[in-house]
């Protein structure tokens, strides 16, 4: 299948959700995802606020702050799925994958070009997901009788004021493997090698989630929609009335 057809089917696609009022199910599930995302991260950034690392020798530990962090991050995740999807001219494709490329298009079309470029950051979300499986790479590294290894600090649940911190405490200690550790003195998330900036990710989640509160707002009364009984701000409730062919097995 040529890249060409691709197109052509997928412009089919997006016409279809396009002249649709399902197309505001699409937007407000969005929005409310960044909305968690954005309060999760609000949340968090607000506890080390209150709680700052104090001194060189004692880390501080918040446990509520990395359950925030992760819960932004998963609510982030599902965001990306719904403006990104694998091109049909790839792959044998079926109906349900050409959907799925116009759909990502049209999504990402009603943010209007915003910048997204943390959000699409996923080796964080991934280290989290499948932590198990990084670990086990961590453990093929434990020394066996008679290997030479150094001394390597394994850090959990932290909040730190740099990536320096351990090195300060024990400068001989060459190694260090980080599960979820926050260094507050430049706002970044680090999780098994990878890290993500979360002022970068709460400014971008909020301009992405006004954007395409913007095109929900425009769309909405071509729909038909009663805008006054959804929720002005989370759009969270909502009734809509479609006509949908039989499903097919």
């Amino acid at each position: 299948m040529s890249a060409a057809k691709s197109q052509i089917d997928c412009k089919k696609e997006i016409e279809l959700l396009r002249s649709s009022p399902i197309l505001l199910i699409y937007l407000s599930e969005m929005v409310q995802l960044l909305d968690l995302a954005c309060l999760e991260l609000d949340a968090a950034r607000g506890l080390v606020a209150a709680n700052p690392p104090k001194g060189e020798i004692l880390p501080v530990a918040l446990p509520e702050f990395h359950y925030r962090v992760q819960a932004a991050l998963m609510a982030l995740g599902s965001f990306i799925h719904f403006i990104k999807a694998p091109d049909p001219a790839t792959r044998k494709a079926k109906t349900r994958d050409f959907m799925r490329a116009g759909r990502a298009k049209l999504l990402m079309a009603c943010m209007h070009g915003a910048d997204i470029s943390e959000i699409e950051k996923v080796q964080v979300r991934h280290r989290l997901e499948h932590v198990d499986d990084y670990l086990d790479e961590v453990a093929l590294r434990l020394p066996g009788s008679g290997d030479t290894s150094e001394r390597t600090w394994i850090a959990q649940n932290l909040i730190l004021k740099d990536p320096d911190h351990f090195l300060r405490l024990q400068p001989s200690f060459k190694g260090f493997v980080g599960l979820r550790v926050y260094y507050s003195s430049i706002d970044t998330y680090h999780q098994l090698g990878s890290s993500i900036h979360l002022g970068r990710l709460r400014v971008q989640a909020g301009t992405a989630r006004t954007l395409l509160q913007r095109s929900f707002d425009r769309l909405a009364p071509q729909a038909q929609v009663a805008s006054e009984a959804i929720d002005p701000r989370r759009r969270i409730a909502a009734m809509l009335l479609v006509d949908l062919k039989p499903e097919t097995s």
